[in-house]
């Protein structure tokens, strides 16, 4: 298992999401979020083969059809979790920070 906080900036709402093996290829997402849209997202992709996650657009592709921004961190965060879940990534803070 792999839990992520994200915290995606000026927006203010924070989310943490789960990633669960089911078995050595498959992972079950869950999301704690303020935001409809990652809830919305999180919640048609359900559970995914980890290869199609973390190599095709297909998180980034259920994101957008949720309606989230572009530029919104938690597609990534979402990938990254599964990724550590899976053993394939090791699990590290990533940031984002402008300066003015």
């Amino acid at each position: 298992m792999a839990q992520a906080k994200v915290m995606p900036g000026v927006c203010g709402l924070e989310t943490v999401l789960t990633a669960r093996m089911v078995d050595f290829d498959t992972a079950e997402l869950q999301a704690e979020s303020d935001c409809e849209l990652v809830q919305c997202a999180v919640d048609a992709l359900g559970t995914v083969n980890v290869i199609e996650a973390v190599s095709s657009d297909c998180v980034a592709a259920a994101c957008r059809r949720a309606g989230m921004h572009p530029a919104c961190p938690i597609p990534c965060a979402i990938v990254k979790t599964v990724e550590v879940a899976a053993g394939l990534a090791l699990p590290g803070s990533v940031r984002i920070d402008f300066t003015p």
